[in-house]
């Protein structure tokens, strides 16, 4: 009955509007109109409508007193981060980078200079796309380097800024436009950030729920090239579409299928990221989460991978022995830590797992609500090692139980009973 009064009003609504565009004698001071339908008060008290709120907004946005509301609202950009979008569009492209940051883009030179190379090679081999992404502490040796390679340019176009804030700010300004995309905790810098999109798309496909044909022929093709058994993947793919567990298997073999019929590419080859690291990825961005432990009969279990056996092992030093992610560093083993009277102790890390060194880092700490400024850092399960550096697909170990996620798609159809969690219902 709701629905049909609210339908009858907006009939009638719409047919006096219409009534009163089309009206010849129509008196000047009779309602505005929108798309043939009366425009709506903002303020029924004072009779402020649409445009006078608007014009109200955009002077609180361009205000200058008492101070900026959006200090970066229609400001200029400064040509130092101009300078940052071109080394890292050199990056992506395999060009010099210290060239581009002498010369960013949108240069009268650069421009010229875009102008005749696109006439000689053409303008599809310079769009190419080399790299995809890049390690950050990649970006900052870059960024560092091509200051030094121009100092006077740095000395003037810093104004004082520390190369390290500038290049955050200049990142900060490119992830808006989504020119970039900083993944802070796996410390990677995505210099073509829709590569992320080719991970979900088999993660999210919805042919997956149209019938067994699909699933069948899915891992009809994973056993062809070796992936998995055939039947194995079956279970996996029904499961995933039941309640929405993935184990770290099956994400592996999704994202290793090279499969023209079904669409499928093998993103961990194509974009040169290990499963590892892709997972690190997703669950940083939230694309996915890791499922909630069981509660077994012996009080103990769980869906995730252990962490190291020798946690907490080092006289009880915390932290000692365990594996953290540190932001900006990636995932290490905690050595030990070095005792100083008169500055934060740095703890001694080991990021050689997931491509690092061994280094000294000051972990973030408070003490009577005071922060010692170190780095942030969260508990992380322990990489695992793999039979060669062209293998990236993970294998199970044997004695440990299988790594399993949730990814919240709209595939599933019944909650992970399963799992001793409050989970509800598409969740």
């Amino acid at each position: 009955a709701l629905e049909e009064a609210a339908e009858a009003w907006l009939a009638k609504r719409a047919q006096a509007a219409a009534a009163v565009e089309t009206a010849e004698d129509a008196a000047a001071d009779q309602p505005p109109l929108i798309a043939r339908f009366l425009m709506a008060s903002a303020d029924a008290t004072n009779g402020f409508g649409i445009d006078e709120v608007s014009a109200a907004l955009n002077a609180v946005a361009r205000g200058q007193e008492p101070r900026r509301l959006f200090p970066r609202f229609e400001a200029p950009v400064p040509m130092v981060w101009e300078r940052a979008r071109g080394m890292l569009e050199a990056v992506k492209s395999g060009r010099d980078a210290a060239a581009a940051f002498l010369e960013p883009p949108h240069t009268a030179d650069a421009e010229e200079e875009e102008k005749a190379e696109a006439a000689s090679v053409g303008a599809a081999a310079r769009a190419e796309i080399k790299r995809h992404h890049a390690p950050r502490a990649e970006v900052v040796a870059l960024w560092n380097a091509a200051l030094a390679q121009y100092p006077a340019l740095a000395q003037d176009e810093l104004a004082g800024t520390t190369a390290e804030q500038t290049l955050d700010d200049a990142l900060n300004y490119l992830e808006g436009e989504g020119a970039v995309l900083q993944s802070h905790m796996s410390a990677i810098l995505h210099l073509n950030p829709p590569w992320l999109a080719e991970t979900v798309r088999p993660l999210a496909d919805h042919r997956l729920r149209e019938g067994e044909d699909f699933i069948d022929d899915l891992a009809g093709a994973m056993e062809a090239q070796g992936l998995c058994e055939e039947f194995t993947a079956v279970a996996q793919l029904e499961l995933f579409v039941k309640n929405a567990q993935c184990s770290k298997s099956l994400l592996g073999w999704l994202l290793s299928l090279e499969h023209e019929p079904t669409g499928h590419v093998n993103v961990l080859a194509r974009y040169g990221m290990p499963l590892d690291t892709v997972c690190e990825l997703m669950l940083e961005h939230r694309v996915m989460f890791k499922a909630p432990a069981r509660n077994t009969a012996s009080g103990g279990g769980g869906s995730g991978r252990m962490a190291s056996s020798t946690k907490g092992s080092t006289k009880g030093e915390p932290l000692v022995g365990d594996w953290i992610k540190v932001e900006g560093k990636g995932v290490g083993l905690v050595k030990g830590k070095e005792k100083l009277k008169l500055a934060a102790s740095p703890h001694i890390i080991d990021f050689t797992r997931s491509g690092g060194t061994v280094e000294k880092v000051v972990l973030l700490r408070s003490k009577f609500g005071m922060s010692n400024g170190g780095s942030k850092y969260e508990a992380a399960d322990e990489p695992l090692l793999y039979e060669a550096a062209n293998e990236p697909l993970l294998h199970e170990v044997a004695d440990e139980p299988a790594l399993v996620f949730i990814i919240p798609t709209k595939l599933p159809t019944e909650r992970p009973a399963e799992f001793d969690t409050a989970l509800k219902q598409g969740q």
